[in-house]
């Protein structure tokens, strides 16, 4: 399967496992935690798993209750790596989600 690099260049997997810093032909388990920002519980189980080596990124749901929480945590550890992905919050009316 093909994927692409952070310039748009389409490489084979062995070349992105390079990429990663690992063997050509790697198999590669890569495990992202979700509802990152949506509530204090999750933040601290998400921040437990990257560190201690479940995960190795999150994803930040900006418009949810508990994303200021979240970043807070995230400038602490500036090692974690994390994206955002949500425009709005399912739980949380303000973000023009819930229920």
């Amino acid at each position: 399967m093909d994927e692409t690099d952070a310039h748009g260049s389409v490489v084979s997997a062995g070349q992105a496992s390079q990429l990663l810093g690992y063997a050509p032909g790697a198999r590669l388990l890569i495990i992202n935690c979700d509802d990152f920002g949506m509530c204090p519980e999750i933040n601290a189980a998400v921040i437990e798993s990257v560190e201690e080596g479940i995960a190795s990124s999150c994803s930040l749901m900006v418009p949810c209750p508990g994303a200021a929480q979240a970043m807070r945590m995230l400038g602490r550890r500036p090692h974690v790596l994390f994206g955002s992905t949500s425009l709005r919050c399912a739980r949380c009316r303000a973000s023009g989600g819930g229920r």
